[in-house]
This record gives structure tokens, C-alpha cells and sequence, in this order.
């Protein structure tokens, strides 16, 4: 996602908190210094409510601020996520490549598919955006954006990646 905002002109950051042992503090010294239009999380199941709160401390911040979130529990469900955080703005459902692009292009709202978001207060959700048919039409991922030292491996200390190789509704593969 962040490699497709690269090569179309947008700046973008990114920190792994958990795996820097990052505080709340760090949080807000980076939206401080960054002072971002757009703060997207990765959010789990097991980790949504203090996900969401990244979306809390931003507002603060800059109330103009737009909050994304993106993960495995915001395609399944969109409109609670938004119900659980009003700081929450948007909540990407499924491949959030293309879909981030057009929200970050300031794109209409209603037009961009794959989103479930606010509008006079009421939850609206849009059309799910169909699969990239052409995963080779993108960039590698800007692994330049994260100190790759922190993702090693438990049994020998060397860095390792993670790819994966299916992107099967039921199945997929990582290599290491």
C-alpha cells in the first residue's frame, strides 16, 4: 500500500510499535513531527480496541486528521469498527492497495469501492472492490519504510520476510 503512495507522489511513514516496543508517547511524537493529512493502522482482532485508540490520539492532534483502518477484522466488520472509535474515519474492506490510493487522491468517498466510512452521521458502506487481477501491475513493497533488523528469526537471529504466495479465500502460504 505504501509503495503504490510512493510512486504516485504521496510521502508516507510507517512504524511497527509493537515490534519497537513503542509507548502512546512515541505515538503522538510521531503524528506530532510528521503531522500527516492520513494516519492508516493495521488492525487485529485480538488488539482492535487499542488499534483504534492510534485513531483517538490523532484526532487530538489535528481533529482534521482522516483515520484509516485497515486488516483482517475491518473486512469482516467495517461497520462495527466504526461503531467501536468515532475517531475512526474509514475502514478499508479487503485488498486496500487501489482503495488507499483513491482515498489518498481525494477521491469521492461514495465513489471509491472497498470502504465502509461516515456521511451525516449515518454508517455507509460501498460495493467491495473485485481483486487485482494483475498482482504483477504492483510495486514491491517499500520494506525501506521499516528498520528490517527487528524481524528476525527466534532460531538463528537473521533477518527474515515474510511472502505470501496465495491470496486464497481459505488458504494461504507464507515462505521464510
Amino acid at each position: 500500500m505504501s509503495a503504490l503512495l510512493e510512486e504516485n507522489g504521496f510521502e508516507c511513514r510507517m512504524r511497527d510499535y509493537p515490534v519497537e516496543n513503542g509507548s502512546w508517547q512515541d505515538v503522538e511524537d510521531d503524528i506530532r513531527d510528521f503531522a500527516p493529512s492520513m494516519l492508516v493502522i493495521y488492525t487485529t482482532i485480538t488488539s482492535v480496541k487499542e488499534d483504534l485508540d492510534a485513531c483517538k490520539i490523532a484526532k487530538e492532534i489535528n481533529p482534521d486528521i482522516i483515520t484509516i483502518a485497515k486488516g483482517g477484522d475491518t473486512t469482516i466488520s467495517p461497520e462495527e469498527r466504526l461503531q467501536m472509535c468515532r475517531d475512526l474515519d474509514i475502514a478499508i474492506i479487503g485488498e486496500p492497495e487501489l482503495t488507499m490510493l483513491e482515498i489518498a487522491q481525494g477521491n469521492n468517498l461514495k465513489d471509491i469501492k472497498g470502504i465502509c466510512y461516515r456521511e451525516n452521521g449515518k454508517i455507509v458502506k460501498t460495493p467491495r472492490r473485485p481483486f487485482i487481477e494483475d498482482l504483477d501491475s504492483l510495486p514491491f513493497p517499500s520494506r525501506h519504510l521499516l528498520d528490517q533488523s527487528k524481524y528476525v528469526r527466534p532460531d538463528t537471529g537473521e533477518i527474515l520476510t515474510t511472502i505470501q504466495s496465495s491470496r486464497a479465500v481459505r488458504q494461504s502460504a507464507s515462505i521464510v
